[in-house]
């Protein structure tokens, strides 16, 4: 064999492993981040768009600020994911087989290697993209919750660390558009703690993995029962909080009652399924459907406060 023909074998060897590496590399990040990739896109790139119609940005400038809140969204994503399911193989293997570790696709060490990898483009790019200094808080929030969060205490932490992680993505979107006035801080602070309340819900679809690892949460002290039908109250009053906030911030005219009536139709169907309906699918559909009512109802605000 030539030497001609030496580097073409080469060539095509080394495009197929590159080719084989990207496909296993997509595999794996998909199955690590498809459960929560959705919670991670939506609240910064609509936050982001909703903010750029509010405050009158051309098309491009809109669609440019949209495209960098898809970028940060997949790696608020990536980076929970990663740090995340690197200590969670039993749990994972009850609730959640698919996953990189269970399926054994990744290993907890080569999962750390992604995540640190994860953490610092997320970093690079909040730093290029000139972004709210604060949403640097979210590896560190993470990497100490996976590390060191004892599960015993899952109880009190978790809510404060949804709390600040729902604050953090909503007010990184809005401001890729525009500043954070006090109208803003205003909603997105009230909006975050009261689907923080509601979060438990979360909790539900993952009883059997959670007793199985040690970790107490409500849905295990108080019963499935009681926190389905604790959710199912703010999910029903949720309407009447949206609209009162939104006279508050200034929205006095159609637009916040019409919001309210669309919210109000998606939290309702919330409260129903999580009263009538029961089992693992349904419980994570549930979840899903509240995840898109709390998205909608943060990112409608930029809309209502022109």
């Amino acid at each position: 064999m030539n030497t001609t023909e030496e580097q073409g074998v080469s060539g095509t060897s080394t495009l197929a492993l590159a080719r084989k590496w990207i496909r296993a590399e997509a595999l794996i990040t998909w199955r690590m981040v498809r459960d929560n990739l959705p919670i991670g896109i939506f609240p910064v790139s609509l936050f982001a768009l909703s903010s750029g119609i509010g405050e009158g940005l051309s098309g491009a400038d809109i669609l440019e600020n949209a495209s960098k809140a898809l970028v940060i969204g997949f790696l608020f994503a990536y980076v929970y994911d990663s740090w995340g399911q690197i200590h969670s193989l039993k749990e994972d293997a009850f609730n959640k087989p698919y996953r990189p570790i269970p399926a054994g696709l990744a290993t907890p060490q080569s999962l750390q290697q992604r995540a640190w990898i994860g953490s610092v483009l997320y970093i690079v790019m909040v730093w290029l993209l000139g972004l709210w200094v604060w949403a640097l808080l979210w590896p560190f929030i993470i990497v100490v919750q996976s590390r060191w969060a004892p599960e015993r205490g899952y109880l009190w932490w978790k809510p404060v660390s949804n709390y600040i992680c729902q604050v953090l993505m909503f007010a990184t979107g809005w401001h890729l558009s525009t500043s954070l006035d006090a109208s803003a801080w205003s909603w997105i602070l009230a909006v975050s703690a009261y689907f923080t309340l509601a979060y438990v819900i979360e909790d539900v679809r993952d009883i059997k993995g959670d007793r199985a690892i040690g970790r107490i949460t409500l849905a295990i002290v108080l019963g499935r029962a009681f926190i389905c039908r604790f959710f199912a109250v703010f999910m029903i009053f949720l309407p009447v909080f949206y609209f009162v906030l939104a006279r508050m911030s200034g929205a006095d005219d159609w637009r916040g009652l019409l919001a309210a009536v669309i919210i109000g139709a998606l939290s309702w169907t919330c409260a129903a399924r999580a009263l009538c309906l029961q089992g693992h699918d349904a419980d994570k559909r549930t979840y899903l459907l509240y995840c898109l009512t709390w998205v909608l109802t943060c990112a409608s605000a930029p809309l209502l406060l022109t």
